[in-house]
């Protein structure tokens, strides 16, 4: 699907919606089985690679509520280790994934 939205439908762009780090959002975002969802996000965003095509950008957005508005610094904190990561194979640049 997302290599189709790349490139048969010159889709450019994406945004990816999280709550929280990974206790937070799971608690929020309960699949029908109970599967957690922070994870599949996570190896989804991991995976995007395989594509082949980078010429894309992911927004990583952070839904903030009363409930984890404390919680911002350490979600930001993550975010920068999980960049890196994703930077480590030199597949993904600064460029591409983008936190909003």
């Amino acid at each position: 699907m997302f290599q189709e939205a790349t490139e048969k439908w010159m889709i450019k762009s994406f945004q990816i919606t999280i709550d929280g780090l990974k206790d937070f959002h799971d608690n929020r975002r309960i699949l029908k089985g109970g599967w957690d969802t922070f994870s599949t996000i996570l190896e989804n965003i991991n995976n995007i690679h395989l594509v082949g095509n980078t010429n894309f950008e992911i927004a990583i957005r952070m839904n903030v509520d009363r409930d984890n508005v404390n919680n911002i610094s350490e979600f930001i904190k993550f975010l920068t280790t999980v960049r890196y990561k994703l930077n480590k194979d030199n597949w993904l640049s600064e460029q591409t994934l983008i936190f909003v």
